[in-house]
């Protein structure tokens, strides 16, 4: 019946629209970013800063920074050079710039603010990339420039870390060396830079260490930027404009193991179901009985943000998505990037069992990887997953350590319009919303430090540039990363 109801209205707003389309759309199309009363004019910079900038990308990149479980003497002397990089190719920035702490091949610097009262503010960045294999032993296979050459065009930079994620740490460097160049006033607050060395396995060896620091320490930021969403063009349907996203939670995550146990003998007299059939069928039973859609409060928004960039109707029903939500949910479900907005998604990853065709497996097992949306908790998670497979004789255990949804952000505080400015100065046509990052970030690490973190790093995204994050042909255009540089440079402005 509610649901009626909501179909009903709905409806009616439709055909309201329908018949006044020039005012609804005129109403729905008003900006709604925040903007400043400081005027913000786009920093030059020169042919010979250009190239500079392009050439310290390519050095940086070449530094094999792979971060592995257990670091080798090859990863920690390129995770060093990497390091003594920075400090000699920024001697500006470095000159402003405090040490504060170090784990390992993380760094925390400090620059002091004028008003060392307020809260300071964290940028998280991470130097070590994922492999840049791509098929059989070649690392270069499937590259179009060797992956860690650095290799520049007149268009780009190539090579792993461009995208993910050394472009945002030499962007931050550059914009503080370009602001002791031009002897730029200091931030009004202190600006905390934690460098990380192992994000892509973890972050238990740095950014983990560096939250106990300032815990221990009583540092409280105002705000955390970390990465996690960027500017894209599209990629979002019906919507022409670009889009920028700021994740203001991301969802949690959990490894669960599925075990069947069975009587190995010979397959010529089997029972009704082997440990495989068991496993398979548990499977089966979580796949079709998925937990439960919700549209969160940063969803609804991001909605309610795009819809002004979208035509009648679908900008109506977007827009007033409290009444529509059944409706949007039932269409966000059949697409895997929207789907996983929603709800809670499992994926099916490792399945084992058996040793030979004609020999009864004595065990099966199967991995199931849990990407925890904020509206649910490992223990719902938990609880679901023993109640659907009930019966079936399938064993179930937690094996990776569980890590909850990070608490949403407001989008309405001023930290997050302090990053939305940024972000409309740098990107003017782009339209900023708020959301979810489905990847797993540093910032885990620091949820209890701060009630405002974001995810933004300020890289421009198209279709075919999804598939260079942790793939081949990895790179950013040389515009892109000026776009970058001046990002951070407006926001140290700000704070």
């Amino acid at each position: 019946m509610k649901q009626m109801k909501r179909i009903i209205v709905i409806t009616f707003l439709a055909v309201t629209a329908g018949l006044f389309g020039l005012t609804v759309t005129a109403s729905l199309n008003k900006p709604t970013t925040f903007v400043s009363d400081e005027p913000y004019e786009r920093a030059a910079h020169s042919l010979s800063e250009k190239q500079g900038y392009a050439e310290r990308l390519s050095q940086a990149i070449q530094y094999q920074t792979i971060s592995t479980k257990v670091a080798s003497e090859a990863d920690q002397k390129s995770f060093t050079g990497f390091n003594d990089f920075l400090f000699t190719s920024f001697p500006g920035a470095l000159s402003k710039l405090t040490l504060e702490y170090s784990s390992e091949y993380s760094l925390l610097f400090s620059l002091k603010g004028k008003q060392p009262s307020l809260a300071p503010i964290l940028l998280i960045v991470h130097s070590d990339v994922v492999p840049a294999q791509s098929s059989g032993t070649d690392t270069s296979s499937g590259w179009q420039h060797s992956p860690f050459s650095g290799h520049i065009d007149d268009q780009h930079i190539w090579g792993r870390g461009a995208l993910d994620n050394k472009s945002a740490i030499l962007a931050i460097f550059e914009a503080l060396e370009k602001r002791v160049r031009s002897n730029a006033e200091d931030a009004k607050r202190t600006i905390y830079i934690a460098m990380t060395h192992d994000e892509e396995v973890g972050g238990h060896r740095g950014a983990k260490m560096i939250a106990n620091y300032l815990r221990n320490k009583n540092i409280r930021p105002y705000f955390i930027l970390d990465e996690g969403q960027a500017v894209t063009e599209g990629i979002i349907p019906n919507v022409e404009m670009p889009v920028a996203l700021i994740g203001v939670s991301q969802k949690g995550y959990m490894t669960v193991e599925l075990t069947a146990k069975g009587e190995p003998g010979h397959s010529m007299m089997p029972p009704r179901a082997t440990a495989i059939s068991n496993v398979s069928h548990a499977i089966y039973l979580l796949t079709n009985s998925p937990m439960p859609p919700e549209m969160t409060g940063p969803v609804k928004a991001m909605f309610r943000e795009l819809s002004h960039d979208m035509a009648f109707p679908t900008n109506v029903v977007l827009f007033h998505n409290w009444l529509s939500e059944p409706l949007l949910i039932a269409q966000l479900e059949k697409n895997p990037a929207t789907n996983a907005l929603i709800r809670s998604s499992m994926s099916v990853n490792v399945i084992s069992g058996g040793i030979a065709d004609n020999v009864l497996p004595k065990q099966a097992t199967a991995l199931l990887n849990y990407r925890i949306a904020p509206h649910n908790t490992s223990d719902e998670i938990l609880a679901h997953i023993r109640k659907t497979i009930e019966g079936t004789g399938v064993e179930m255990k937690v094996v990776s350590a569980i890590e909850e949804p990070a608490p949403i952000t407001d989008h309405k505080v001023d930290a997050y319009q302090i990053v939305e400015q940024a972000i409309t100065d740098i990107f003017p046509d782009a339209i900023v919303a708020p959301s979810i990052t489905l990847s797993t970030t540093d910032s885990r690490h620091f949820t209890d430090l701060s009630s405002n973190i974001l995810r933004f790093c300020p890289i421009f995204l198209n279709k075919r540039d999804l598939n260079r994050f942790h793939g081949a042909d990895e790179r950013i255009s040389r515009k892109n990363y000026i776009q970058m540089i001046d990002f951070y440079g407006r926001l140290i402005d700000k704070v």
